[in-house]
């Protein structure tokens, strides 16, 4: 999938889908009268109705500006332990050969954007190298929210708890910190002209957004903010990897909000083909409307 905000390239680069995904589990909120009153614009496409399950795309974005490489979110890697998710568990994908395809060899990144520290957005920060994991993109910044980081310092564990993914963080993150390559954002921060981070936490502490584009041509690079196109016509659901969600689903109606006055293209990291679409106010809400 390729297309265009204002000057800016974008391109897709899926790892593997996961069509197993339980939506009454992972939705903690969801009901049967929720899904029922949403069926009939989302199935089939967003909905598999026979089993009553969703799927989730494991994919980066890659954005070409007038100056830089930068991919957002690098999906789950390879040869990783991930016996708690199974669809992940020593994956061996051709995931840089579809980096290739699209143009992009990992010395020509020249910065990596992780929305959060999750284990499906860092994964392809490094690669096993003679038995060590180092950075996958030898010349790359990678930008890493400072909120995201400081969640994983022992002396901010709540009760003495590692939060999520501590595993993913220690071989995913800390060999890029070791090697020099990162950078902790804190705010807002803009990468260059083109593009711009902002914060939407909830879902994590430090969770970013990646704006793109220009005034009047402006794509929302949103993460997991939105999940599925269900959490589009329902903001109010949060997901149960969600550490607070009622933060997460008031960052969620600012980003639909944003969307809806603005006329932004909304670009998830985990929706269904066609992968992004724009939202409009619909009679009992908001709606998604699928496709550039």
């Amino acid at each position: 999938m390729n297309f265009a905000v204002a000057d800016i390239e974008v391109n897709r680069v899926e790892e593997f889908v996961d069509p197993n995904c339980d939506p009454m589990t992972f939705f903690p909120t969801l009901t049967p009268e929720i899904v029922a009153r949403n069926l009939d614009w989302m199935a089939p496409q967003f909905w598999d109705t026979a089993r009553n399950m969703i799927s989730l795309t494991m994919q980066t974005w890659v954005l070409k500006t007038r100056h830089h490489t930068v991919l957002v979110d690098t999906c789950n890697g390879n040869h990783k332990p991930r016996s708690y998710f199974p669809a992940a568990d020593m994956l061996n994908t051709p995931y840089l050969e579809r980096l290739s395809s699209v143009g992009v060899k990992p010395e020509e990144v020249d910065f990596v954007f992780c929305t959060h520290m999750h284990i499906d957005h860092v994964g392809w920060n490094t690669r096993l190298e003679n038995g060590n994991w180092v950075p996958t993109f030898p010349k790359a910044k990678y930008l890493f929210a400072q909120k995201e980081y400081a969640q994983y310092l022992p002396e901010n564990y709540i009760d003495g708890k590692a939060p999520m993914f501590v595993d993913v963080f220690e071989d995913s993150v800390l060999p890029v910190i070791a090697a020099g390559q990162a950078q902790m954002v804190a705010g807002g921060y803009q990468l260059n002209d083109r593009l711009t981070i902002e914060p939407a936490p909830g879902h994590t502490p430090g969770h970013y957004i990646v704006r793109a584009g220009t005034s009047d041509d402006t794509a929302l690079f949103v993460g997991d903010a939105i999940h599925h196109p269900i959490q589009i016509a329902e903001p109010h659901l949060s997901t149960a990897y969600c550490i607070d969600q009622k933060l997460a689903a008031q960052s969620r109606t600012r980003i639909l909000e944003d969307c809806v006055e603005h006329g932004h293209l909304l670009v998830p990291t985990h929706f269904d083909p066609p992968y992004i679409g724009h939202v409009r106010r619909g009679v009992q809400g908001f709606q998604f409307v699928p496709g550039r």
